[in-house]
């Protein structure tokens, strides 16, 4: 009778929360809090007002304190990568953090920061040349004018020309640090040479309009060389535009 006794007061009156309870404590420490929350709750559920059972209780608190804040970094660090806008930080938040809203937009903008030739429609050519095919037609403006106000219209579009050379040059900048695929090294150079050579055709006009004293003579040979220059350019351009077509990527450019 007395043994029977003594098994009740020891053995037959484990707290059932205890094991999970160990479980959750261990899993806790290696950090590995989702599944240690599973276990505190586990805990919980089998004596919710044992001594381990209300020791599980509180860790289940800690850990979702803890599991709210790892989410509020994750998140950060998440929108950190996605902003810098660099290619190896968009490869990581796909390798690492796949499947998040995050990812799924740099899954969008990776193609462009790779290829010359996914983000081409971003450098298009056709307002540069439109505007280059204006200048002939501010010329005949200026030669309706008084000396006075076409020395003025003059030097206001020199301004124009000057500053759509520099954002020429600034294209150009921008596409020659662009990553590219292999094979795309080609298509990216005669990009960056088109812009280039517009640049330096507007600084041509910029000159020519700045020097203007009413003698038309010396536009007439920079417009012959314009409409040169814009044949080769648009040439050229349509190469790239078939060379990206058959190119590594095989993206729409």
């Amino acid at each position: 009778m007395a043994a029977m006794l003594l098994l009740l007061l020891t053995g037959g009156c484990t707290d059932p929360a205890e094991a999970p309870l160990r479980e959750c404590q261990r899993l806790k420490s290696e950090a590995k809090l989702d599944d240690a929350m599973k276990a505190c709750e586990q805990a919980v559920s089998a004596s919710a007002k044992s001594k381990a059972g209300l020791a599980a209780a509180s860790l289940v608190t800690e850990i979702r304190a803890a599991l709210a804040e790892q989410e509020r970094q994750a998140d950060e660090a998440r929108k950190a990568l996605l902003a810098s806008g660099k290619v190896d930080d968009l490869r990581k938040l796909l390798k690492d953090y796949s499947g998040s809203v995050q990812a799924k937009a740099a899954e969008e903008q990776l193609p462009k920061l790779a290829s010359v030739c996914a983000n081409r429609s971003s450098w298009q050519l056709t307002y540069p040349l439109r505007r280059l095919g204006e200048r002939p037609g501010q010329v005949a403006l200026m030669s309706g004018m008084s000396p006075a106000f076409g020395k003025a219209s003059a030097e206001g579009t020199a301004e124009k020309c000057e500053k759509e050379a520099k954002q020429l040059d600034d294209t150009a900048a921008e596409i020659a640090a662009h990553a590219a695929l292999p094979g795309e090294e080609a298509i990216r150079d005669t990009m960056v040479a088109n812009h280039k050579q517009l640049a330096d055709q507007n600084r041509k006009w910029a000159r020519a309009f700045k020097a203007f004293d009413g003698n038309l003579a010396p536009f007439t040979a920079l417009q012959a060389a314009t409409e040169h220059l814009a044949e080769q350019v648009l040439e050229k351009d349509t190469d790239t535009f078939n060379a990206c077509l058959k190119g590594p990527g095989r993206g729409k450019p």
